[in-house]
């Protein structure tokens, strides 16, 4: 729960929708989800304050430790051309707040039709807008952590079973 006096809300990225669903040679569109045997994760925090408390290893350590006690068939390893990543901007203007967001997204290899060159494409993305008294910073950001990992397993889940 966020604490007292903290604000949050969430916007859903729906990036490039055409690049999330590829068509197979069938005619049929396959999920942004389809053959991603792995994942490296990785954590930017830009900006934030020390006396936060937070650091990117603390990050990626969340997301490792979340995303696989939610999606155990997905391993996470650091050769996996496929990342989720998440990048964090926080700032506090004066002691009594903070503001910044969060934003979780699912980068894939990709082959260009026209030039067969490889690029990296986000396919998934979820970002939030949070603000409230400096104090409740890493809660605040390690909650939302959790809550994008369970949207995103929920996805993954919900697309390859399907």
């Amino acid at each position: 729960m966020i604490g007292r006096g903290a604000r949050r809300c969430v916007v859903l990225g729906a990036t490039g929708a055409a690049l999330a669903l590829g068509i197979a040679s069938g005619g049929h569109a396959e999920s942004e989800f389809a053959n991603l045997p792995c994942v490296d994760v990785g954590a930017n925090l830009k900006e934030a304050p020390d006396d936060f408390g937070l650091s990117e290893a603390s990050l990626r350590e969340a997301l490792s430790t979340g995303l696989q006690a939610r999606l155990p068939q997905l391993a996470i390893h650091s050769a996996c051309g496929d990342t989720l990543r998440l990048v964090v901007v926080l700032t506090s203007p004066s002691p009594e707040v903070f503001y910044g967001t969060a934003d979780m997204a699912l980068l894939r290899r990709a082959i260009v039709v026209d030039t067969g060159q490889f690029v990296r494409s986000e396919v998934w993305r979820m970002t939030y807008v949070l603000y409230g008294p400096p104090t409740s910073a890493k809660d605040q950001l390690l909650e939302l952590v959790n809550e994008m990992l369970t949207r995103f397993a929920a996805d993954f889940n919900r697309s390859t079973n399907s």
